[in-house]
């Protein structure tokens, strides 16, 4: 069958989509818990002594946007197995 973008799923990939869908469902998690919190959800160390507050609220961002980063990879497999996503 194919989609809208004229991909067909190959039913040999469901367990390869499978797995990437958990990781996309587990990054998309950790992104909404990071990027909601300012005091928790991410915690930084540096040779195992944990920073303050203050130094992981300015790496924040960065950790955001580098999930968000992965998650779109993620998701670009996916569609080049032949599934697609709603905005």
């Amino acid at each position: 069958m194919q989609n809208s973008v004229g991909v067909e799923m190959d039913a040999r990939n469901l367990e390869r989509a499978h797995r990437l869908m958990q990781k996309v469902l587990a990054l998309k998690s950790e992104r909404e818990l990071i990027s909601k919190s300012t005091s928790g959800g991410l915690g930084i160390t540096i040779q195992s002594k944990y920073q303050d507050d203050e130094f992981v609220n300015a790496v924040r961002p960065a950790v955001v946007a580098e999930i968000s980063r992965r998650i779109q990879d993620l998701e670009s497999q996916l569609q080049q197995l032949g599934l697609e996503f709603n905005s």
